[in-house]
């Protein structure tokens, strides 16, 4: 079977959950088919929409590259360019199943063109994208819990949402192409090394001042009309994919409320993405419970409310480790946050490399998830579970689905603190339940036996 994996960013340039799920997946069915994959790239001083083929430790990989020079909203879901790229694409591997894992950064023409060439589609829903162009993660002005769309409501949340470069961030990268085509040589390595030090454009519209006003620059800000034709468009998709998988029963029943028939689409958990064996689980016996937070520090993860808690704690028995590191444009928080955590026991670990996810399961004794939006099927506690590590985490999407309240970790109401304390406080009162909850803990699904089911329902496609 020729297969060809379609996703929004990849491996080694972006590494959160959906982009190394792609990669996992990927590898395993090449062991016994033909795969390859497409995605977009954002590196500033190459041509944009440039295509090229590059191969990442034995996969074939096609990259095309999307600096996000937007001339309006309207070229976030509808991108001629990108759908005449993936066209050549289709024609050159001429694949018999495309497996669509995001869209954002193409197009949601690239399944017309699948359709077109009678090849097959199926699509993977990780996040909302399809019905909250804000991210896909249903939350108001990136805050607020969303109960749903809607062409007026989503264009006064995204009136705020900074979807492309701005036209003066837009005139440098397109000096940097033009740059390194004239010199021959590659700027790219010297443009990663600055971007942490210069103040480089990272894919946001920028701000000008009118008599000390900011105002951010012109980018033809969404208008309801707008998003109106973009839900057209994604009704056509929905038409055409054929065959829809959900990794939570919360993202299957808020996809059908939102659209897509109940008969397209099927359940299927994600397979874990630690290789390895499961750990044993240890009895500990320590004068203190480690708590731990994985992942990017950023509003809607919650850090803020785990720091808050540990604030409130009646208990001296806590500490917590946070390990992840913040992007560009969650500096400000991230650096909040170590100011609101000062003198409290918490230490900030920075990033951990994928192959080192072991140790860190190692070093803690309870893992803790205090996002505010509806996850879908967090990879952290598929891995918390793999590792026989206890979870609290949120009441909320996906979260509450992995977490069996007071079996084999505890839920908190999402964004309370008080709550969230109450939890922590009572682990460490009673350090014994630690170790019930971990022995407790069910392995996940492998990713073979994700992508093996996988393979069934391709052939089924193909029959």
């Amino acid at each position: 079977m020729k297969i060809l994996q379609v996703v929004h960013f990849f491996l080694p340039r972006h590494s959160a959950g959906t982009e190394v799920y792609t990669d996992r997946l990927a590898r395993t069915l090449l062991e016994r088919h033909d795969v390859a994959v497409l995605f977009a790239e954002k590196t500033l001083a190459q041509e944009n929409y440039r295509h090229f083929i590059r191969d990442q430790h034995g996969l074939r990989c096609h990259v095309l590259i999307n600096n996000l020079l937007y001339g309006g909203f309207r070229e976030t879901f509808e991108n001629l360019e990108v759908e005449r790229r993936v066209d050549e694409i289709l024609r050159l591997e001429k694949p018999d199943l495309v497996h669509v894992q995001h869209l954002m950064n193409l197009s949601l023409g690239v399944v017309s063109l699948v359709k077109r060439r009678g090849i097959k589609a199926v699509m993977t829903l990780h996040d909302f994208w399809l019905f909250c162009a804000r991210m896909g993660q249903l939350l108001e002005h990136g805050t607020e819990l969303c109960t749903g769309p809607g062409a007026d409501k989503c264009s006064r949340c995204l009136q705020s949402f900074k979807f492309a470069q701005s036209p003066s961030q837009a005139r440098m990268i397109r000096m940097l192409a033009w740059t390194q085509k004239r010199l021959g040589v590659s700027l790219d390595p010297w443009l990663d090394k600055a971007r942490g030090k210069l103040r480089l454009p990272l894919g946001v519209a920028g701000k000008r001042t009118v008599r000390g006003r900011a105002f951010l620059e012109d980018r033809h800000d969404p208008q309801p009309e707008i998003l109106e034709e973009r839900a057209r468009q994604v009704a056509r998709l929905i038409s055409q994919v054929d065959l829809f998988v959900a990794p939570s029963r919360t993202m299957m029943e808020r996809s059908i409320e939102f659209g897509i028939p109940s008969e397209k689409i099927r359940l299927l958990p994600n397979g874990c993405l630690v290789s390895g064996d499961a750990r044993t689980p240890v009895h500990r016996r320590r004068s203190h419970v480690e708590f731990g937070f994985l992942g990017t520090p950023a509003p809607h993860k919650g850090l803020h409310v785990l720091i808050e808690a540990f604030r409130r704690l009646n208990s001296d028995r806590a500490r917590l480790k946070v390990f992840g590191g913040p992007s560009r444009s969650q500096m400000r928080y991230y650096h909040s946050l170590r100011k609101e955590a000062a003198g409290l026991p918490i230490e900030f670990l920075g990033p951990v490399p994928n192959h080192r996810i072991a140790e860190v399961f190692h070093s803690i004794d309870v893992l803790v998830v205090p996002s505010t939006w509806v996850e879908n099927s967090p990879v952290v506690i598929q891995e918390a579970r793999w590792f026989k590590v206890p979870v609290i985490a949120s009441r909320l999407g996906g979260m509450q689905e992995a977490v069996e309240d007071g079996v084999d970790g505890l839920l908190f109401e999402p964004g309370d603190p008080s709550d969230l304390a109450t939890r922590i406080d009572e682990l460490c009162k009673h350090p014994r339940r630690v170790d019930d909850f971990a022995g407790a803990c069910s392995p996940p699904m492998t990713m073979a036996e994700h992508a093996g089911t996988l393979e069934r329902w391709y052939a089924e496609q193909l029959q």
